[in-house]
């Protein structure tokens, strides 16, 4: 089975753009949290181009607070309506048949935001830059250290080529963009290859129970804001996030927990014996997030329906997950007209 599928997007429903909190009003929800990455597969975070496992200054293995700010991102656009970010255009970069163009394909109304004044939810809450005009996010993650690092052999990765645009079958929803790509877990174990190739690499991961920990700080977030960002960081208990290099091999899932939150009013902060904050650990934060992100455990949205079955967490799932062209190396020459979901 192709080892990635598509979100639908909504063309029906607008997009909600409108003019964020502004930054040192603190009139928003405000404050900061911690939590913990642990690897359900082995994981490798690339430093470069190199085959290195990315560090801090100290050596200590992490994943960067940029790589945990763009995957909560992608989350928030994709399950809560946000906008094309990233600079998606509808065009691709195809190595073998040069840039395939689905302007026309990518709805305007969905296209990256334009004025920080009228901005989608990913936008107001991760910031914006676009010719020129610029809005600088409300949330800032650290990045997550590893604290308990579990060592893996080497392995040659699968081929990882880029994408195969060409094949509108895979891209396209009819006679538009088919939606955000998300790749499967692989449960069952990673696939490698057995000896280097030219689309591979040989890399050494850390295994199943590494643990990262990560901060994340936080201001003037609207209602709305703060539920998007907080589904976006613990998504349901059934399903795992995906981050890293080599998703198409099985590395880089992952779960996500919190271990505190802290929501600070500091109109109070000199005022009231709390000092304005209040904490929420163990039982009561679960009570309190599951309260916060129920909007999106009650949601039947096609999108959130697609995401779940992607990224739903079943440890006894036998599927093995590979390109068409690991079977058949024409695969996408010969069968230009078959969807995604016909692949073997």
């Amino acid at each position: 089975m192709n080892p990635y599928d598509f979100v639908p997007v909504d063309f029906e429903t607008s997009i909600q753009r409108r003019r964020p909190a502004q930054h040192g009003s603190f009139q928003g929800i405000c404050g900061d949290l911690q939590g913990t990455i642990t690897a359900e597969t082995p994981i490798f975070m690339k430093r470069g181009n190199s085959a290195e496992f990315m560090t801090n200054k100290e050596r200590v293995p992490i994943i960067p607070g940029t790589s945990l700010k763009g995957l909560f991102r992608s989350l928030v656009e994709t399950t809560a309506h946000g906008c094309f970010g990233g600079k998606f255009d509808g065009r691709y970069r195809d190595r073998q048949r040069g840039t395939v163009d689905y302007a026309k394909k990518l709805d305007a109304s969905i296209k990256e935001c334009a004025f920080p004044d009228k901005l989608c939810i990913a936008c107001r809450i991760f910031g914006m830059m676009n010719r020129g005009n610029l809005f600088t996010g409300k949330v800032s993650f650290e990045d997550a250290v590893c604290t308990r690092p579990e060592q893996h052999d080497a392995i040659y990765t699968v081929d990882l080529m880029g994408p195969k645009p060409h094949h509108s079958a895979f891209y396209l929803a009819g006679d538009r963009i088919a939606g955000r790509k998300f790749y499967f877990h692989h449960p069952g174990g990673v696939a490698t290859s057995r000896k280097p190739g030219k689309y591979n690499q040989r890399i050494t991961p850390l295994n199943t129970g590494s643990q990262f920990v990560f901060s994340a700080g936080f201001n003037n977030l609207e209602q709305d804001e703060w539920q998007a960002l907080l589904y976006a960081i613990v998504l349901e208990q059934r399903m795992r996030h995906k981050i890293g290099y080599a998703k198409p091999s099985g590395l880089g899932s992952v779960r996500i927990e919190l271990n505190d939150i802290r929501i600070i009013d500091y109109a109070a902060r000199y005022t009231s014996p709390d000092r304005g904050v209040t904490q929420y650990e163990g039982g009561a934060l679960n009570a309190y997030v599951d309260t916060q992100i129920q909007p999106y455990i009650t949601s039947t949205s096609p999108a959130l329906g697609k995401l779940r079955q992607i990224w739903t967490w079943d440890p006894s799932d036998p599927t093995e997950y590979r390109y068409p062209t690991a079977i058949e190396p024409k695969w996408f020459d010969k069968h230009p007209g078959d969807p995604i979901s016909s692949t073997p």
